[in-house]
């Protein structure tokens, strides 16, 4: 049964990483900052304008407001438990997109190593609310939305669901930088899985809509983000606290990259 597999991995997560949802402060500081980031958008804030993400895109800050609407609090109990779902939605995104391309019982072996890697890891970033969760989880449900979007292929739906995976593609830079070789892979591979030459493939004027619908929904969050740095006035700010910041980070030689 696909419903005693996905709650099979949903308790596995939580039975497994419930004692660090009240472990109080870890070591890695990222976490700290991102509530503390959320907290202050939750209350009227704006990115980089009242919050300063450094090397974490304002993404990171607005999907720990999801624990409002869960009824979870806006402390280390809440950001935990939120990704352990993030993390546990990321495993069964891929699920759902790998068991369009593949039986059934290897779409659920291909995801034991994830599984036993987030559920049994013990090191403080694997436990805590980190900067590439969100990420992850982007670019899972990505791949989910194309991939049922491309083995359809039926009408508009199939074009609206290439376009919100175009979007969810694109997102993940605005949570962390680090991101953007994932989404150019991801998106390259949808172009190519559009355009692959096959026998049955529709037509190139449906494959063109697709890549558009596909593209056109990648280029939705580059426009928010510059009518919204346009709108406030933010240039010089995201070039020294989104740019430069990361540039240091990606070449500090303290940090083991």
């Amino acid at each position: 049964s696909r419903t005693l597999f996905v709650v099979a991995v949903l308790l596995t997560f939580f039975a497994f990483r419930w004692p660090a949802f009240f472990a109080g402060q870890m070591e890695n500081p990222d976490e700290a900052q991102l509530i503390a980031g959320a907290l202050t958008l939750r209350e009227g804030g704006l990115p980089w304008k009242s919050v300063d993400g450094q090397t974490s895109g304002p993404i990171n800050h607005y999907a720990l407001l999801l624990t409002g609407p869960l009824g979870l609090p806006l402390n280390y109990l809440g950001a935990r438990v939120l990704a352990s779902i993030f993390l546990a939605g990321t495993v069964l995104a891929l699920h759902g997109s790998m068991r369009r391309l593949m039986p059934e019982w290897i779409a659920r072996l291909a995801l034991l190593p994830a599984v036993p890697l987030w559920a049994f890891g013990t090191f403080h970033d694997l436990l805590q609310f980190s900067s590439e969760q969100t990420p992850l989880l982007l670019l899972a449900l990505a791949g989910w939305l194309a991939t049922a979007a491309l083995t359809r292929r039926t009408g508009l739906l199939a074009l609206v669901g290439l376009a919100l995976a175009g979007a969810l593609t694109a997102t993940p830079f605005f949570a962390k930088p680090q991101a953007l070789p994932l989404q150019g892979v991801l998106l390259g591979l949808l172009v190519g899985a559009i355009w692959r030459p096959r026998a049955g493939a529709p037509a190139n004027s449906r494959r063109r809509a697709e890549s558009l619908a596909l593209l056109g929904g990648a280029l939705v969050p580059l426009a928010v983000f510059v009518g919204y740095i346009s709108l406030y006035g933010l240039w010089d700010q995201i070039r020294v606290f989104f740019w430069q910041s990361n540039a240091l980070y990606a070449g500090h030689r303290g940090y083991p990259l």
